[in-house]
């Protein structure tokens, strides 16, 4: 058999059974046209939000940072505008979010 042959069923093969399993979610951006803040995550299949998202104000600062698994918030941290940490929520052991920072 011709090697050019092989190897163009090879790169059919690779491209039909590897490339659309390398395919992740689109990461989405919103932008809040009245506050000027930006939105950046991602969606699963289902439309719910999943994995890291971020929300900065309009200069750029970091409000707000995320982390959900299939729709359900895992992780959560918030900033004020000089970019201290004003709040941390993390998932507990009976899966509700737990208040770590700042602590009562």
């Amino acid at each position: 058999m011709n090697f050019k042959v092989l190897f163009v069923l090879l790169l059919t093969v690779l491209s039909v059974a590897v490339v659309p399993g390398l395919k992740g979610d689109a990461p989405v951006m919103k932008v809040d046209q009245t506050t000027g803040e930006v939105w950046r995550g991602r969606f699963d299949a289902q439309g719910r939000q999943h994995g890291y998202c971020t929300r900065h104000d309009r200069d750029g600062n970091l409000i707000q940072e995320d982390e959900f698994q299939h729709g359900t918030c895992v992780f959560r941290r918030r900033f004020d505008t000089a970019g201290n940490l004003t709040l941390e929520l993390r998932e507990g052991e009976d899966y509700h979010l737990v208040q770590i920072f700042p602590q009562d």
